[in-house]
């Protein structure tokens, strides 16, 4: 099961708030696209899994702070991507990208967090921009495929996910 109150409980480079502001949008995403507190997330690719996705309820002031639903998609999408790799991996955020690297965050095993450094180009990068288009496994190569490798050698290691909730 995940839980987005989960990313309330925040991770070496996720704030509590940060992550609660990822949960909202996260289930304002959901509920707009028709789905309940308790659907199954099905899983694909490096991780394949099924999850029960739980949240709290959306309240009117949820939906009108978070009513573009491009940024809500956004930030949700990163949330659950988050947990699943917490989950599945045992890695947590450790720190957000830089704008320009087209990525959202760094993860990493916790204890790795003090001496992170984006630079070594370690640990696996994840987005959650693939989670918004439907055309899945093509946009996942051209966002792998348009990272910028140069500073960064391990960067060809990268981690992405794309979810799909049944209708």
């Amino acid at each position: 099961m995940l839980n987005l109150n989960d990313l309330s409980a925040g991770q070496p480079g996720l704030t509590p708030e940060s992550g609660g502001s990822m949960a909202q949008c996260a289930a304002v995403c959901l509920e707009l696209q028709g789905h309940t507190s308790g659907t199954e997330l099905g899983v694909r690719g490096y991780i394949a899994n099924n999850h029960i996705l739980e949240w709290p309820p959306v309240t009117g002031q949820i939906r009108r702070a978070w009513a573009d639903i491009r940024e809500a998609t956004e930030k949700g999408a990163e949330g659950i991507a988050i947990l699943l790799i917490e989950q599945e991996v045992g890695y947590a955020a450790i720190e957000r990208a830089a704008i320009g690297t087209h990525i959202d965050r760094w993860l990493g095993e916790e204890s790795d967090a003090p001496t992170f450094s984006a630079r070594q180009g370690w640990k696996y990068p994840v987005s959650s921009r693939v989670a918004m288009d439907k055309s899945g496994e093509d946009r996942v190569k051209k966002w792998t495929e348009s990272i910028p490798k140069g500073d960064c050698p391990l960067m060809s290691s990268s981690l992405s996910l794309v979810a799909h909730l049944p209708r």
